[in-house]
């Protein structure tokens, strides 16, 4: 009995890291592209902004706001389809998902997003724990938020409207 046992948990073992192999696999390169598109949003943010700042530009000004403006909402957008992803969602689906999240929950796409700079500072104080810690903590703190909010969500959609009497 506690072979068959074994075998059982060992036969899920290797199912669920397939899947994960599997997941890591196909959401790579994915993954690597959406990361980059806010780091170019700020990167021009920057850029535009301090030759802005330099020759007196407005122009200049304008387009560091509205790329800086991009690169936050982007940044935020990421942070459920980095969560889809992670579940095994197309690449495309799970950037409109992010989105769609972001759109319908966009009070909680705040709070997440101060909250992983709450953790990025104290994880920086810990500057050796720093490169191990904020990684998984936040990450672990994002698929909370996108978790519970969509159980919310869901119960909330799925309750009987009261009905006034």
């Amino acid at each position: 009995m506690f072979l068959r046992v074994t075998e059982l948990v060992w036969v899920h073992h290797l199912r669920r890291s397939r899947r994960e192999h599997l997941v890591r696999r196909r959401n790579g390169i994915a993954s690597a592209v959406f990361s980059g598109v806010p780091v170019v949003f700020g990167a021009v943010a920057v850029t535009y902004g301090l030759t802005a700042l330099r020759q007196g530009s407005l122009a200049g000004e304008v387009v560091a706001l509205v790329a800086g403006y991009a690169a936050l909402y982007v940044a935020l957008a990421l942070i459920p389809t980095f969560v889809a992803l992670s579940e095994g969602t197309e690449p495309v689906a799970a950037l409109r998902y992010g989105v769609g999240w972001l759109a319908k929950h966009p009070t909680a796409a705040l709070s997440m997003g101060l909250l992983t700079v709450a953790v990025l500072a104290v994880c920086l104080l810990l500057t050796v724990g720093f490169a191990l810690l904020f990684a998984g903590l936040a990450f672990s703190l994002h698929v909370a938020v996108v978790e519970a909010v969509d159980d919310a969500a869901a119960a909330t959609e799925s309750a009987p409207d009261a009905v006034p009497q």
